[in-house]
């Protein structure tokens, strides 16, 4: 089935806890202050947010906290009978293969690389946005 979704779902989680219908088991999230990724992780977050981990050197905290990110309202990780990760929230009945933090994080990134962009191609004072 190949991995889908962002790499940050083989190291975060820990499987223990509630099976469920289909093999699925709830995991549990290791807290972000436990959870330090490793170098490698950061990078291929990074390179999957749409950096250049070269070029973006100084828009990698994003990628780091992009990995840290805490699932929040209701989203748990659950892992299917295939041992592919995925994301469930129990109160909306939604599930997403990417965690729900991932779209925050690519926008940011976006956003922070059309300004870097932005104001390497405008003339000083000029007016960028």
């Amino acid at each position: 089935a190949g991995s889908r979704g962002s790499p940050r779902c083989r190291s975060r989680q820990r499987a223990r806890g509630m099976e469920c219908e289909d093999g699925v088991i709830i995991l549990e999230e290791k807290p972000s202050e436990e959870f330090e990724p490793t170098e490698d992780e950061v990078r291929n977050y990074a390179e999957w947010l749409g950096m250049d981990p070269e070029a973006d050197k100084d828009l990698m905290y994003l990628a780091r906290e992009g990995l840290k990110a805490p699932l929040t309202d209701g989203w748990k990780p659950c892992q299917n009978a295939e041992n592919e990760i995925f994301y469930f929230n129990f109160e909306t009945g939604q599930s997403s293969w990417d965690h729900p933090a991932d779209e925050t994080y690519r926008a940011l990134v976006q956003d922070k690389k059309r300004v870097k962009r932005e104001t390497t191609t405008t003339a000083p004072g000029g007016k960028a946005g």
